[in-house]
This record gives C-alpha cells, sequence and structure tokens, in this order.
C-alpha cells in the first residue's frame, strides 16, 4: 500500500515524495534570501547525475526544476531549503552552508 501512496502523492497529484535526500551546499548570497550556486556537484554527490555532462544535457532538455520552474542554467538562484526535481525521480534538498550565509 505504501507504494501506492506514494505513487499517488508524487506522480498523480505532482507533490513532493515524503523523504526527500538532502544536501548542504556552499553558495553565495545574492538577495533577500535568494542565493546563487552550481547545482552540479551537489547533484553528483548525492549520486543523481553520474556526470557534469549529464546535469548539462538535462538542464538543456528542460528536466530539471526548482520550485516548479524550469532550469536554463546549472548555476541557479533559490532559497535555503529549496527543492531540485531532477527527471520525473529525482529530489534533492539543497540547505545553504551556514559557513556561507
Amino acid at each position: 500500500m505504501q507504494a501506492e501512496e506514494h505513487f499517488a502523492r508524487v506522480f498523480q497529484k505532482g507533490l513532493l515524495p515524503e523523504e526527500v535526500l538532502e544536501c548542504q551546499a556552499a553558495a553565495k548570497r545574492v538577495g533577500d534570501g535568494l542565493y546563487r550556486l552550481d547545482i552540479t556537484n551537489a547533484l553528483l554527490e548525492k549520486g543523481l547525475v553520474k556526470s557534469k555532462a549529464e546535469v548539462k544535457r538535462l538542464v538543456a532538455q528542460g528536466a530539471v526544476e526548482v520550485g516548479g520552474s524550469k532550469v536554463t542554467s546549472p548555476i541557479v538562484e533559490m532559497e535555503d531549503g529549496a527543492v531540485l526535481k531532477v527527471g520525473k525521480r529525482g529530489f534533492l534538498r539543497i540547505i545553504i552552508d551556514p559557513g556561507c550565509r
């Protein structure tokens, strides 16, 4: 039953899964609550992609989203705790390193 609930939640309703991978990343503050960072290393570190080339390809194909908006570059502006969606099944919450705030 748990698999059915997960499927309904993520794929039918478009919500986030209950458990999302998290990654702490260094970022540069660019505005009120916004940070700029390169998502490539975070995606590689958590195994959501196999290479930097795959990150570039997925971004070019529009398969990477932050907060429901498609990403056009591996360098993104996002809020602390924002969730990246990679493809149909990959989710990663980015936590900004406290030393970089």
